[in-house]
This record gives structure tokens, sequence and C-alpha cells, in this order.
């Protein structure tokens, strides 16, 4: 394993953590916080985003300790981590902008066109129409900007159910959608 600049062995820090030294996230972090950080951001060019994901490889780091390989390189271990967590990050990004585009495209607002006003009173009744449940995630996913962890967060659900809720609620908006529309 590599040595840190000031002597202490990455494996004296995996140790650490394994003992679940409360010391062993400082060291973490002085060790590898700039490094990590610099390759995240490279990633994704997004300061937030990058430290976003170095936190998230912390937390595995620490979460994860007992189960890496004594032989492992701890060094390589946790960029893996990163990149993975980058790689995570970016899916989920390009889902939610397919998203965000599905919706405005569904609610007829890029343009500016005179049927504009139509499109945005029939999302309105089409939204009344929902279940509630539909309705309140598309209002925190979509009006309010929560992501998928903030909406499960406030409504205390997991994420898997705040994503199926989600495409639910938008294929029920798109077909009733269809519906007011071909009315008009």
């Amino acid at each position: 394993m590599n040595d840190h600049s000031n002597g202490q062995p990455d494996s004296d820090i995996l140790q650490m953590l394994r003992l679940r030294k409360i010391e062993a996230v400082d060291r973490l972090v002085e060790r590898f916080g700039r490094p990590l950080t610099r390759a995240a951001f490279l990633f994704l060019n997004d300061a937030e985003a990058a430290d976003d994901a170095v936190q998230e490889t912390f937390i595995a780091a620490w979460d994860s300790a007992g189960r890496i390989r004594q032989d492992a390189d701890f060094r390589s271990w946790l960029f893996g981590v990163l990149f993975n967590t980058c790689r995570k990050h970016c899916r989920s990004v390009k889902r939610r902008l397919k998203r965000e585009k599905s919706y405005v495209d569904l609610a007829g607002l890029a343009g500016g066109k005179p049927q504009d006003r139509q499109r945005i009173e029939a999302i309105g009744r089409c939204m009344q129409m929902l279940e509630e449940d539909h309705r309140i995630v598309i209002i925190l996913r979509y009006e309010q900007g929560c992501d998928v962890s903030q909406a499960a967060e406030i409504l205390g659900l997991p994420e898997g159910t705040i994503k199926s809720r989600t495409h639910a609620a938008i294929r029920k908006m798109k077909e009733l959608m269809g519906q007011f529309l071909e009315r008009d």
C-alpha cells in the first residue's frame, strides 16, 4: 500500500477504519481529500457534485472497511468507489434531465405558443385527478426541484418508492393530458 508523506501507510488508515477509530476519518480526509476531490471534479465538472461524491466515498470507506481485502490496495479501492459514485451521479443526472424534458414537453411550456395557457390549465386539472401520492411526488420533484433522495426524506419513503411513483405519475399525466388536449 502507498505511504502518505507524513510516513503513515494507507494500511494504517485502513486498520484504524476497521477498528472504528474516529481519528481514522481525519487521516482519511487529510490523505485522500484533495486527490479524490480533484478527480471527482475533473470527472463531473461540478464542484458540489464532486464534494458529494467524495463524501459518499468516505462513508463507503467507513462502512466497508471490514470487508476490504487485507491485501487490497486501499488507495485503488477508494478511487474505484469514487469513480463508481461519479458514474452513478452522471446516470442520475441523465435520467433527471430526461424526465424534466418530458415534463416540460408535457406541459407545452417550451416555445411560448398561444395554446400554453390551455395546456397549463389542463395540467392543473390533470394534477387534481392524480392520486394524492402521485400529485405530491410531482410537486416535490418538478415544482420544488427535489431530487429522489430529498423527496424520499421529506415523505419518509424509500427512494425506490419515489422513483416508481414519479414514473407512474408522469405516465398518468401524459394519458390525462392526451385526453384533455383531444377534447380542446
